[in-house]
């Protein structure tokens, strides 16, 4: 449980980056769904383009995973404006010049894909699905309108603007820590299995949607009910609805005999995907590759899954295909992994088994001070070098904002951050007053019910404030948030 006034409901303050995300993921998906993917890419290079200028992308998506760092994200942060070029050179060419550009761009904006990705992985998990949710829904809405019979010379000029719109994602992107150990195997393969199977079941029904915008409607009307269920911790299951969903589908569209609404409505449910694994892929603890790394195995996988259909199809007449994708959905939905525990809870474990040792082992009193974080004569222990002034925290000032003491004098006398670092830390790593309130009283050794009892919130208000700050700063615990914040490496180029 929360305080419904913080963390249930989405203020103001809180909405801000949930739109500002997801704009930012919007941009470079609109172009590479309407261009390179779409009608657009169709009508300047002919049909087929789609699996090669896939392929180029998710390898991009890789090698960008693989060579991941902080500096990285600056370049990215940009990589929209080699888009735009190569979008504006694009709309004015056809044949094989114009295939020669959407590979290109294809590789290209595999750097503003990962940028997005990185501002995903900066924010909380409900606030993520939902900028997830904005994303895709803003991306697809012009599918709405342009399609294969859309006039030419329209469908040049909306690639162009489409490219430009891209551009501008480096207003949005802002540079930040970037953990990037590896992310874990068995959710690669799980992401290669569930698109590789998925792009079986779409190069099925595709044909079945007769060219119009249809099918973005019933996927338009799912992306909601994804975000509130891979928004509650439960990215996992919502992947694993969606699989089932398709497989369901395309039951329905065998006896249906290929209709048009059972078709759309199957396409419909890549909802439950997309918004599932792109929600799921920032609770590694890795995510600063496992976005990248993670979108290129999935966008491998599904180039290579539509084209697949055809030899699938061939095994047995009529019902071949659907029997193949029925089956690697379900082989793909017991490979999806059980969603992890969050950062903050992870370290909750951690400390919660400390306790138990505690109890069956009982300090003494040189132990209570060692275990607190005290030297023998009762002051807070501080990294080599960290500055320590008695009396200012990174809140500006001796308990500002930190209202009444709750938890008795024990912890007033405990030297705080200078002034400075509060400002470093709403400033650079963009962590908000009351996330920095919690972090603080968390460094000084406070547990969670001591900080719930310091600022007069529930302990589940005072772990989402932790969590958000981890995801700010870019580490996984409150021992390398301290080594960050007090050792001075707060300002060192790659945390990961």
């Amino acid at each position: 449980m929360t305080d419904g006034g913080e963390q249930d409901g989405m203020g103001p303050g809180e909405f801000r980056p949930v739109v500002r995300t997801g704009v930012a993921v919007a941009l470079p998906m609109s172009w590479i769904l309407l261009v390179p993917l779409g009608p657009v890419g169709q009508h300047l290079a002919g049909p087929g383009t789609s699996t090669g200028v896939a392929l180029a992308h998710g390898a991009g998506l890789v090698v960008v995973g693989l060579i991941a760092r902080r500096q990285l994200v600056a370049v990215a942060r940009w990589g929209g404006l080699p888009v735009a070029a190569v979008s504006l050179l694009g709309v004015g060419l056809s044949g094989r010049a114009a295939l020669f550009t959407l590979l290109l761009g294809g590789v290209l904006v595999a750097l503003p894909v990962a940028a997005a990705g990185w501002e995903l992985g900066r924010l909380e998990g409900r606030r993520r699905a939902w900028a997830v949710a904005l994303g895709a829904a803003l991306a697809n809405l012009p599918l709405l309108l342009l399609d294969a019979t859309t006039p030419g010379s329209l469908l040049r000029v909306a690639g162009g603007l489409a490219g430009l719109l891209v551009a501008g994602q480096g207003v949005l992107v802002r540079p930040g820590p970037l953990p990037v150990s590896w992310p874990g195997l068995r959710s690669l393969v799980a992401v290669g299995a569930c698109y590789l199977a998925g792009g079986l079941t779409y190069g099925m029904l595709l044909p079945g949607l007769g060219g119009g915008g249809v099918g973005v409607v019933p996927y338009l009307l799912l992306l909601p009910l994804a975000a509130v269920l891979a928004g509650l911790g439960q990215a996992g299951p919502a992947v694993r609805a969606g699989l089932f969903l398709l497989a369901l589908s395309l039951v329905g569209w065998v006896v249906g005999r290929g209709a048009a609404l059972v078709a759309a409505t199957a396409v419909g449910c890549w909802a439950f995907l997309d918004v599932g694994w792109w929600t799921r892929l920032g609770e590694e603890r890795g995510w600063g590759r496992a976005y990248p790394v993670g979108l290129g195995v999935m966008v491998l996988a599904l180039g290579l899954g539509i084209p697949l259909t055809t030899a699938s199809e061939g095994l047995v007449p009529t019902i071949g295909g659907p029997l193949v994708a029925m089956l690697g959905l379900l082989g793909a939905a017991l490979l999806v992994p059980s969603d992890p525990a969050s950062l903050v809870v992870r370290e909750e474990q951690r400390m919660a088994r400390q306790v138990a040792l505690d109890e069956l082992d009982p300090p003494g009193p040189g132990r209570l001070e060692e275990s607190a974080g005290l030297t023998p004569q009762g002051q807070k222990a501080m990294p080599p070098g960290a500055p320590g002034v008695s009396g200012q925290g990174v809140l500006g000032g001796a308990g500002a904002g930190l209202g009444d003491d709750r938890v008795g004098a024990a912890t007033t006398d405990v030297p705080l951050l200078p002034v400075d670092l509060r400002q470093r830390l709403v400033v650079q790593y963009r962590l908000s007053r009351r996330e920095a309130d919690v972090l603080e009283l968390a460094l000084q050794g406070l547990t969670n019910k001591e900080i719930a009892l310091q600022l007069g919130v529930r302990i589940g208000t005072v772990r989402t404030h932790l969590e958000r700050a981890y995801r700010k700063l870019g580490v996984a615990s409150r021992v390398e948030a301290a080594w960050l914040v007090l050792s001075g490496n707060a300002d060192q180029e790659d945390t990961g």
